[in-house]
């Protein structure tokens, strides 16, 4: 897709101009998309940054994944804590889930304009997908 375009003259008495456009590559086929970067960057075309991140069905799954490791980690505390105390827990009420729904951009590499870049390469890196749950812990002997 393209996200911008600008044309600026270069030396208004020869009357030459130049032309900047941005374009952004979308896909879910990592390998596809470094091999197209590769093709338009041997045809001149110049990398600023090349960026990633998880999709949003990914990110949702990931995220429903996350919310459940939470809940069992809370419910082990509390019945620890609850034991600790010679109480068990009777439930849990007012739970509160709150995905981080902040989707930072993954920087793999950024090039500069050079008469041939290298092909673009990607890393693999951790994504960080977080929730937060909260809840009152009802006690009784």
């Amino acid at each position: 897709m393209a996200i911008g375009y600008e044309v600026s003259p270069v030396d208004p008495q020869r009357g030459g101009w130049t032309a900047r456009q941005a374009l952004e590559l979308r896909g879910a086929d990592g390998p596809a998309l470094l091999d197209l970067t590769a093709r338009l960057q041997a045809q001149g075309f110049i990398t600023a940054s090349l960026d990633w991140r998880l999709s949003p069905a990914l990110r949702r799954k990931s995220q429903d994944e996350a919310m459940v490791q939470a809940l069992k980690r809370m419910q082990d505390e509390a019945a620890a804590a609850a034991g600790a105390l010679g109480l068990h827990v009777d439930h849990l009420q007012d739970v509160r889930l709150q995905p981080n729904e902040f989707i930072p951009p993954r920087p793999m590499t950024a090039l500069a304009a050079r008469a041939a870049p290298p092909p673009p390469e990607a890393t693999a890196a951790p994504q960080d997908v977080t929730v937060a749950v909260s809840a009152e812990v009802v006690l009784r002997p």
